[in-house]
């Protein structure tokens, strides 16, 4: 899997360019809160293996006004380090580096909930 570059956000990590994204609609799972909040990266260069994170959380726009939780880009600067310490390596080819979050691991001041600014 590659991330299409149209919706992506760029962002550099210890010299390194990455390339991540949310999918921008819901699947029906993750509308109607029963999957979390998913978010994936990878190595900029393209080529590599890509991360696929997963949240402790709902998204933010399910549809059952659930509180879920904002990805911001100091996130993705967190994550990627404690990624590529429990495995992860970008560059390499091979199947989809899956990691799921814990608690501890996101920020709690970043669950918000839907329609709050």
């Amino acid at each position: 899997m590659t991330i299409p570059r149209t919706g992506s956000r760029k962002i550099l990590v210890d010299g390194a360019e990455y390339r991540w994204t949310v999918r921008d609609r819901p699947t029906y799972s993750q509308a109607i809160a029963q999957s979390h909040l998913t978010v994936a990266v990878e190595a900029a260069q393209r080529g590599g293996q890509t991360l696929h994170l997963t949240l402790p959380s709902v998204r933010c726009d399910n549809w059952l006004a659930q509180p879920g939780y904002v990805v911001t880009p100091l996130d993705i600067a967190r994550w990627i380090p404690l990624a590529v310490a429990r495995g992860w390596v970008p560059t390499s080819s091979g199947p989809t580096f899956r990691l799921t979050l814990t608690e501890a691991e996101i920020d709690p001041e970043r669950v918000r909930w839907p329609g709050a600014g």
